[in-house]
């Protein structure tokens, strides 16, 4: 079956240093188009939990859009494989110290922190501060995108495919 999309870039941001929250941020390579979820600590449960209520997000269509994930050697990922159970996406690492192998999301979370700057507790940020923040990056025209939005990148290549 073939891909609209091709690559989810996940990364994870974390709050102040009293703070254990931790903000889940993923991308899509092609359209840039992103999601936030704030989890309740770094560990690879709460993190297959926010994936997987991604998944459940984009419904049936998760499997056609999306062929592989690309992220790092962090331990908070390593169930990832889980989520190639009985379907085509695939799991790839980047290589250990090496930032430049997922410069989109760094430089998407460079973004976010003019929201959240470093040292703030993710516990002070609501789900609809969150939610706020994740639109507001949906709708930022990208010159890599020929100043479209995200979104609407997004919902081209979803209606190219027939899926949206």
């Amino acid at each position: 079956m073939s891909t609209v999309l091709d690559n989810i870039k996940p990364d994870l941001m974390l709050g102040g240093s009293r703070g254990k929250e931790a903000l889940l941020s993923i991308a899509e390579r092609k359209s840039r188009f992103p999601c936030l979820r704030k989890v309740k600590d770094k560990k690879s449960s709460s993190i297959m939990e926010a994936l997987r209520a991604i998944q459940e997000e984009f419904g049936g269509s998760f499997e056609e859009l999306f062929e592989t994930i690309t992220t790092d050697h962090g331990t908070e990922f390593s169930r990832l494989p889980e989520l190639e159970e009985g379907c085509n996406l695939r799991i790839y690492y980047a290589h250990p110290y090496c930032p430049s192998d997922k410069g989109m999301i760094e430089n998407m979370n460079r973004i976010i922190r003019r929201f959240i700057p470093k040292g703030k507790r993710l516990e002070d940020c609501t789900e609809n501060e969150i939610i706020a923040i994740q639109q507001w990056l949906r709708d930022l025209p990208r010159k890599k995108l020929g100043y479209h939005t995200a979104q609407e990148c997004f919902l081209n290549e979803c209606r190219k495919a027939s899926i949206c």
